[in-house]
């Protein structure tokens, strides 16, 4: 049976490795906007004009100025559903991210929030939980990076979400979930990572 330090230990890990793909996949989208109204170029001027969206403001701009630069309706429709994805899964990753976690005697751990659908209403949050928002959150970017690899927006970063699948099984430190991710991911705007 697991100790309390390595119950909250993996739990962390989770969380980390949410936090690091919500940031990514934030980065996407606002990448996505800033090519779909010509500011690609001009990532200053990008980041005024997104700088102050939540992710799920994110989520419908993308799927709103997609017409500028998508006429294939598949496509229009991959990111309608990258929208409605995000928005799907924001209060569990809110309760995940923002939660008050507590280690409770018999290893459950709890977690509240003060506002949002969990609002005061402790939740249990077991591993399983999380690991599932984080495929979740893998198989969102699994939609969204192809389209912007595809159309050149974004270069040699498509291998990411198998590496990171597949560290998230093995990993144990910070350091850890970056095995095998090719260093010039980790400077990627928006990413919050540990290089090695």
């Amino acid at each position: 049976m697991p100790g309390n330090r390595d119950i909250v230990s993996v739990h962390n890990e989770q969380v980390g490795l949410l936090c690091t793909q919500w940031a990514y996949l934030e980065w996407l989208l606002e990448i996505a906007i800033w090519w779909f109204v010509g500011l690609l170029n001009a990532p200053g001027d990008g980041r005024v004009l997104t700088g102050s969206f939540g992710i799920a403001t994110l989520g419908r701009k993308a799927c709103d100025l997609a017409h500028r630069k998508f006429s294939n309706q598949a496509d229009l429709d991959k990111l309608a559903e990258v929208a409605k994805r995000v928005a799907d899964v924001m209060d569990e990753r809110n309760l995940a991210i923002h939660g008050v976690r507590s280690l409770q005697p018999d290893d459950t751990v709890l977690a509240a929030v003060a506002r949002g659908k969990y609002k005061h209403e402790p939740q249990k949050l077991p591993l399983i939980r999380l690991q599932s928002l984080n495929d979740e959150v893998a198989r969102i970017i699994a939609v969204i990076e192809p389209l912007l690899a595809e159309n050149g927006v974004i270069e040699g970063i498509t291998e990411i979400i198998p590496k990171i699948l597949v560290a998230r099984s093995r990993m144990r430190s910070p350091r850890g979930l970056l095995s095998g991710v090719p260093p010039f991911l980790i400077a990627q705007p928006g990413l919050i990572a540990l290089s090695d």
